[in-house]
């Protein structure tokens, strides 16, 4: 087969972001015929492909035009790549960061489609301009999840910051979407997802002291009118029983928080340690091992009845896929160096929810 003689004049790149308008990639080369003669003035088949990877790659676009494009005097054809009639993939759904690219031109000097004429060249710096349009149109509300799932938008395109707190409030990006390797540590460091992102899918529940389960004839622990008075001593301990929530995202670790007041005027560091496990029906109970909380808490000499909040993050496999959890807290942790009595008030449990 007869290669195509080309002279390449002029490649210009036209990005159109207004309503619907496609994005073209102007084009411009000489005709000859199998003889070597330039083809003036007389309309010629042209079929347009791009290939990726190599010049024999995988095709991802194909385009004929119809009505056929005409040389001039000189046997120069223009043409604008992007606007003929497709008949493999779209124009406009390219992902340019998968390059490299190759431009198969197929020329039927005749007018028909009988491509005699060939020629493959690789595509440099324009892919590169596209890309950048198709950035902009990412930015402006074109991700959806039917996007992500048929992989017209890639993990590329997500990195550029495309991933709004706007858009995930407004169903633009699914719950789906994001669960699928969406949210990076990248994307939280640079704030393209942020904290109220985040938030917005947490659960918090609020158990008052009073209605956790403990020996109501132990001397360490008693009731006060704010809650579990408790003197400082590991031997009994408050259990917080509750069935696992429905809506919890089982691979995301769960916040425990014990909410409580300082009783005295003596200070000193205050660790409670607690023992989470799960059970389904059936179950035999067994104990777990201490687990310590996120960070000791300080409390300050000289002001009575002080409030403060201990933190621990339980990992998510404490409990698995069980249907009941139960929490025992206890006092005298590790490196707890204070001696007066504490007030339970609260247990709260914070955990990340399916929306």
């Amino acid at each position: 087969m007869k290669k195509l003689f080309t002279l390449m004049l002029m490649v210009l790149l036209t990005i159109t972001i207004l309503a619907q308008a496609p994005s073209k990639m102007s084009y411009q080369f000489v005709i000859r015929n199998t003889s070597g003669s330039l083809v003036v003035n007389s309309p010629v088949g042209v079929r347009i492909s791009i290939l990726q990877g190599s010049p024999a790659g995988a095709l991802v676009y194909r385009e004929l035009f119809n009505p056929n494009p005409q040389t001039n005097a000189n046997g120069l054809v223009s043409i604008e790549i992007g606007t003929g009639l497709p008949i493999t993939g779209t124009f406009s759904s390219i992902n340019w960061a998968g390059g490299p690219y190759y431009l198969l031109t197929e020329t039927d000097p005749s007018g028909g489609t009988s491509y005699t004429v060939t020629g493959t060249s690789q595509l440099l710096s324009v892919p590169y301009s596209l890309y950048s349009a198709m950035s902009a149109s990412v930015s402006d509300n074109s991700i959806t999840s039917a996007k992500i799932a048929n992989g017209t938008i890639i993990a590329a395109d997500l990195a550029d910051g495309s991933v709004t707190s706007a858009k995930i409030a407004d169903g633009t990006i699914a719950t789906s979407d994001i669960a699928n390797n969406a949210v990076t540590g990248a994307k939280i460091a640079d704030e393209t997802i942020t904290a109220a992102d985040i938030q917005n899918r947490q659960r918090n529940i609020v158990f008052p002291a009073n209605a956790l389960n403990y020996d109501k004839g132990s001397s360490i622990l008693t009731q006060d009118a704010y809650g579990i008075y408790w003197k400082s001593n590991f031997a009994d301990g408050a259990y917080l029983t509750i069935p696992r929530p429905l809506d919890w995202v089982g691979t995301s670790n769960v916040i425990l928080k014990l909410h409580f007041m300082k009783g005295g005027a003596t200070g000193g560091v205050v660790n409670f340690f607690i023992r989470p496990r799960s059970y389904n029906p059936g179950d035999s109970y067994a104990d777990a091992p201490a687990q310590f909380p996120d960070s000791p808490v300080t409390v300050a000499a000289g002001t009575d009845h002080g409030i403060y909040t201990q933190t621990f993050t339980i990992p998510y496999s404490k409990f698995g896929t069980k249907n009941l959890w139960v929490i025992t807290i206890q006092r005298k942790g590790s490196g707890e160096t204070f001696t007066g009595d504490l007030i339970l008030m609260a247990v709260e449990i914070v955990y990340m929810a399916e929306q």
